[in-house]
């Protein structure tokens, strides 16, 4: 009991340092694994209370057998995006040589004329 609660410690303290877009998807990806385990718990219980038994037992059974699938699938695109994103910083990832970077080249230049004055 003790090593899983020293691993848990561990994952939690890693995770920490993740870019914070794989942080984005994890948190979406739990978010939406609990949605929709909820779903099937829902839809199990009140089955039987619906017109078509069998196709909301269905339903509920299918929402829960995806779940853990789309919990595991967004963990895979958290950690890649992570292995992608690791050396870039959060803000803007690329920035394109657009209209700030002409702004400053067009100001030096009008200081290097002030200059040569």
């Amino acid at each position: 009991m003790r090593t899983l609660l020293n691993f848990l410690e561990n994952a939690v303290r890693s995770l920490r340092k993740i870019h914070p877009f794989s942080k984005d998807i994890l948190r979406g990806t739990v978010q939406f694994s609990l949605l929709l385990s909820l779903f099937g718990l829902v839809m199990d219980r009140l089955a039987f209370e619906t017109p078509d038994i069998l196709r909301t037992l269905q339903y509920a059974r299918a929402a829960m057998e995806n779940a853990p699938a789309m919990l595991v699938a967004g963990i895979v695109c958290a950690l890649a995006a992570d292995l992608f994103l690791r050396g870039k910083p959060s803000g803007e990832p690329n920035e394109k040589p657009g209209r700030k970077t002409q702004e400053k080249k067009s100001a030096s230049h009008k200081q290097n004329k002030k200059k040569g004055k």
